[in-house]
Parts: C-alpha cells; sequence; structure tokens
C-alpha cells in the first residue's frame, strides 16, 4: 500500500544491509485510470535483471535489430550483479572481471557470499538518548469521556517542554483550535469480557466522537493509551481494548515508530534480526502445537508455512470448509518440505457446541499458541465504517 513505503523503508533502513532495498507502491485508489501501476510495475521489472522480458511480445511484434534506437553501438560488460530471490541458498552472482595475478602478501578474505532469508521481530529497546523536538501546539481529545485527570496532567505539563497545549472538548463540532498536533488520548479501560471489550472497539471506531476535521497546519496525529502494551518484565497483559485500537490505528495510515513510558524510562518499538537473538529472555521458543483459524484462508495457511518451517512439529488448521482441493497442492508441499503434521479440521467457531467437541478432540495434545486468521477484507474509507461494519468484519 502506498502508504506503507516510508514506513518499509525506514525498517529495511534500520537493518544496516548493504543492499539496496526497492520499495514501489501500487497506485491511489482515487486513480482515474491504471497508467501509475503500470509505471509502478515497469519500475520493477525494470529492477530485475531476471526478468523476462520476452514475456511482453505479441504474435505481432517485430523483430528486433542491434543495435537499438538511440543506444551506442557498443559491447558492454556482462557482469551480472542481482541476488536471486527465488531460493533460500541462492548465491550473489559474483562479476566476470579480468584476471589479475595478486600481490603474494595480499590476504585471501574468507568471506561467505550467500545470502539467507532473515526472520525480524519488533522488540521494546530502552532509549539512552534522546533528540529534542521544536516546540508543538497540543489538541488533546478525550475519546471516551472518562480520560480528564490524565488529560490535564498532559496539558500541564506540555509548558515544561516549551509547548503550548489545550484541551479539544467537542472536536467534531468546535474544531483543534490553532494546534499542530492532535493527540487521542484513551486512559485504562474497564471492558472485562471479551464481547464487552469488542463491542467497545467497534463503538470506538463506528462513533468517532473523538475525530477531528484536520486542518492543513495538523502535522501529527498521535495516540496514547494505558495498559495497550505489555513493554516490560512487570508489566500486566495487554488489555483487549487500547491493545486492538492501537492495532486499528496504524492501519489508518498513522504509522509511525511505538514509544513507551515506564518507571524506569521511555521505550521505543523497533525493528531486531531474530535469529541473531541473543537474549535468552526476550528469545521465543517454537510452539509445540500451533492451531490456527481461519486456517485454509491465504492468510492462515501462510501462518501455517511460516511455523512449519520455523520447526512446529504439529499444526491444526480449523475452518468451516475443511481441507479441500483448493488447498490440498499448498498443505501437501509443507508437510514434504518440512515433516510437519498439518491437519485441516471442520468447525464453526461461531457454533459454542462446535467448538467444545473441538476442544475435547484437541485435548491429548493442547494447543501452545493459537492464531485468529479468520478475516473479513473490507475496503471502505475510515467515514464510511460503522459500528456494525465493525462487528460484521
Amino acid at each position: 500500500h502506498p502508504t506503507l513505503q516510508l514506513a518499509i523503508r525506514e525498517n529495511l533502513g534500520a537493518l544496516g544491509s548493504e543492499r539496496t532495498a526497492c520499495v514501489i507502491g501500487t497506485s491511489n485508489r482515487n486513480a482515474p485510470d491504471l497508467s501509475e501501476l503500470t509505471a509502478n510495475l515497469a519500475n520493477l521489472a525494470v529492477h530485475d535483471l531476471g526478468y523476462n522480458w520476452d514475456a511482453l511480445r505479441t504474435e505481432t511484434s517485430p523483430a528486433v535489430s542491434l543495435p537499438l534506437h538511440d543506444f551506442p553501438n557498443v559491447q558492454n560488460n556482462d557482469i551480472p550483479l542481482w541476488l536471486s530471490y527465488r531460493s533460500a541458498g541462492s548465491a550473489v552472482s559474483v562479476p566476470n572481471q579480468p584476471a589479475t595475478t595478486p600481490k603474494p602478501d595480499a590476504a585471501q578474505d574468507n568471506i561467505d557470499s550467500r545470502a539467507y532469508p532473515r526472520l525480524l521481530r519488533e522488540a521494546w529497546t530502552k532509549v539512552t538518548r534522546r533528540s529534542m523536538m521544536s516546540p508543538r501546539s497540543y489538541a488533546f481529545i478525550d475519546a471516551s469521556g472518562e480520560a480528564g485527570p490524565l488529560l490535564d496532567a498532559l496539558r500541564d505539563g506540555a509548558p515544561d517542554f516549551g509547548s503550548s497545549a489545550q484541551i479539544a472538548t467537542d472536536p467534531q463540532e468546535s474544531g483543534i483550535g490553532d494546534g499542530d498536533t492532535v493527540v487521542i488520548v484513551l486512559p485504562t479501560s474497564t471492558q472485562r469480557g471479551d464481547h464487552e471489550a469488542a463491542d467497545a472497539v467497534a463503538q470506538f471506531f463506528g462513533n468517532r466522537t473523538w475525530w477531528p476535521e484536520l486542518s492543513s497546519t495538523v502535522t501529527g496525529c498521535w495516540l496514547v493509551t494505558v495498559g495497550g502494551e505489555q513493554v516490560v518484565a512487570d508489566d500486566a497483559p495487554s488489555h483487549p481494548v487500547p491493545a486492538a485500537i492501537a492495532a486499528a490505528f496504524r492501519c489508518m495510515g498513522t504509522e509511525h515508530p511505538g514509544l513507551a513510558l515506564r518507571a524506569d524510562g521511555m521505550y521505543a518499538k523497533r525493528i531486531q534480526d531474530a535469529d541473531h537473538d541473543g537474549d535468552a529472555k526476550t528469545a521465543t521458543p517454537v510452539p509445540e502445537h500451533v492451531v490456527i483459524t481461519g486456517g485454509t484462508g491465504k492468510l492462515g495457511q501462510e501462518f501455517c508455512e511460516h511455523y512449519a518451517r520455523l520447526g512446529t512439529r504439529q499444526i491444526t488448521l480449523i475452518s468451516r470448509s475443511g481441507e479441500t482441493d483448493a488447498v490440498t497442492g499448498r498443505l501437501d508441499a509443507i508437510r514434504r518440505s518440512t515433516g510437519a503434521t498439518v491437519r485441516a479440521l471442520r468447525c464453526d467457531v461461531t457454533d459454542p457446541g462446535a467448538v467444545a467437541e473441538l476442544a475435547a478432540q484437541l485435548a491429548e495434545a493442547p494447543a501452545d499458541l493459537i492464531i485468529h486468521a479468520a478475516v473479513d477484507y473490507s475496503d471502505i474509507p475510515l467515514a464510511e465504517v460503522t459500528a456494525d461494519k465493525f462487528q460484521e468484519a
């Protein structure tokens, strides 16, 4: 998605890789035609030295005669410098340089030039250095009507950093004044049950009393939650309401690095290489048994292959249809290549009786990890989201 390009580039840049990644968007949903998408696809093809250009020929295409029009009539050096992405063990092509006689005392570096897939993970890292921000004009919005003390504390603390702040009591009607940074504050959630929590999230995005009309002067939109992230070992598990709202906020295009304030300082969410994680406390063990609801869908199959290659020995896929001819081919390929036991069982997870029967069936080998991958994709703008549509999705 074009909105994610900047975030993807920043994450790839933070890896410190010597290779330059090519990040290209698709198109704008308001585009009148496919010109932008076609140009982006052509850009990808140009960056792939192994692209089969003959695929663009038609039966009536004339033969290409050399030299090409407006191209220098010179034989260039045939030096492939592209890394194949088609297999995990692909090696970097080595340029065919002219043979030279090495110096007697020249050291020969024993460097493994092969490239392997890397598993990345998000981790909270304590910030040791912080850069100063320019003064801002904050407009604080109470997202639930219950953030009074927290809202007052944030407003009163803004002048300590050279900023100004105001509380927007009715952002939809009166706007945010002269604020250049909108801060939506979500206090501690009181919802306990799963259905109550799901309804609270649906009402939050369906009603949107907290969302103002953003003027051209607004340069930032932040969300402040309490209990939405488990950052340090002493933190309680994330509450489902602020955690879900924060995740949905990122889907709206407000992609910014996550920051967390704790008693011992500030933490930032960073991308780390999970394959070389030397911290045994943060390393996640490979689950023995993974259960995936919506497991025969496209997303469920991706999770299935991921955990099978990670080393999970038993994977149970749950769906209404079970294993059909449409998915058997890929599941068989996963079984053969990894040795994992992959089962596809039929179950309607909205039927309490069927779920109880499934639980009894899996009692002998309880799941170490349950992934809910049943998704109803809805490509609609935020203004058209209602509580009912959110609940359906």
